[in-house]
């Protein structure tokens, strides 16, 4: 999955942008979803270059992140990475207008990563931590995605 945007061919990768005014007050992953923070995706969001996002104090990158679930189990990287997370490209728009297009987007990235069709798809919430650095410039929209319990585990997880 390319979670850089690396090997665009046609100029500068473009990624998902929205403003970080409905995201101050928003700390860790947070699963009472708020109106406001939705409406802002929904009608504000752009598309940007990621340096002009970084150099935008008022501004966040914004992800899919991905939680794989079978059966009663959760999927880990054998990095011990729990949350797989890939950026938001332009094309998102061409799936469905909105919140449902960053929903079609984050189910098609879930068939991609499994390598199989998921039962289901919900969202949990979203993570906003200032705090870590990796994390820092970024809005994750995070997914549950529930696969078959006889789904075999994508590469290098168990």
């Amino acid at each position: 999955m390319d979670t850089d945007g690396a090997g665009a061919e046609d100029g500068p990768t473009l990624v998902m942008a929205m403003p970080r005014r409905e995201l101050w007050t928003v700390r860790g992953l947070v699963r009472q979803v708020e109106l406001d923070v939705l409406e802002s995706l929904e009608y504000e969001s752009w598309f940007a270059t990621r340096e002009a996002i970084a150099e935008d104090v008022e501004t966040k990158e914004v992800r899919i992140g991905l939680v794989l679930h079978r059966a009663d189990q959760v999927l880990v990287h054998e990095d011990g990475v729990i949350l797989h997370a890939c950026a938001v490209p332009p094309e998102v728009e061409n799936l469905a207008p909105g919140l449902r297009g960053l929903r079609e987007f984050a189910r098609l990235a879930a068939r991609r990563l499994v390598g199989a069709e998921e039962q289901d798809l919900r969202l949990l919430g979203y993570l906003n931590e200032d705090r870590l650095e990796e994390a820092s410039g970024f809005l994750f929209l995070v997914y549950t995605v529930y696969v078959a319990s006889d789904c075999p585990a994508p590469p290098q997880t168990s």
